[in-house]
C-alpha cells in the first residue's frame, strides 16, 4: 500500500494562501511572494509524511522551506 504523494486538504489551505499572499503583493510591490514556508515538526514525525507535506506544499506555490529546531530542554 502507497500513500498518494499530495495531501489534497493542505493543498487547498496552502493554494489560497498563496493567492492571497499574491493579491496583497500586487498592491504592494515592495513586499512579493516568495513562496517561503516555515515548517516546524519533531523528530516522531515520520521522514514520509514531512515528504508528502513538502511536495504539497511546492504544488501550491510554495518551494522554499525553513525549518523550525528547538533545542531539547532536558526533560
Amino acid at each position: 500500500y502507497k500513500r498518494g504523494t499530495m495531501i489534497t486538504p493542505l493543498y487547498d489551505t496552502l493554494q489560497e494562501k498563496a493567492d492571497d499572499a499574491k493579491a496583497v503583493a500586487a498592491r504592494n510591490p515592495n513586499n512579493p511572494f516568495k513562496g517561503r514556508l516555515l515548517i516546524q515538526c519533531d523528530k516522531d514525525i515520520p521522514f514520509s509524511l514531512l515528504r508528502e507535506v513538502m511536495y504539497t506544499a511546492g504544488q501550491a506555490q510554495f518551494g522554499e522551506f525553513k525549518f523550525v529546531v528547538f533545542k531539547d530542554s532536558g526533560e
